[in-house]
């Protein structure tokens, strides 16, 4: 009985110890090189599907899973 309730124990201590990634939250504002505002720009997370539209007036929110993850932001010409 103290076997099981060791294993239970040390898988629950396991548990606990588990590090998970925490994901968050990047804003931001897309402009130019004059300081203006690019409208609808699209901002993906590089090498997945993830991705966001900035709306009218360049603003964006996105979430990411590492702060090692990469945006890529492009807009039509």
């Amino acid at each position: 009985m103290q076997k099981i309730i060791l294993i239970i124990a040390a898988c629950a201590f396991a548990m606990l110890a588990y590090k998970t990634p925490q994901s968050f939250v990047v804003t931001g504002k897309i402009s130019d090189t004059d300081g203006n505002p690019v409208s609808f720009a699209s901002v993906k997370i590089k090498g997945t599907r993830s991705g966001t539209s900035a709306d009218a007036n360049g603003a964006f929110s996105i979430k990411v899973n590492s702060e090692n993850d990469v945006l890529v932001v492009s807009a039509a010409a």
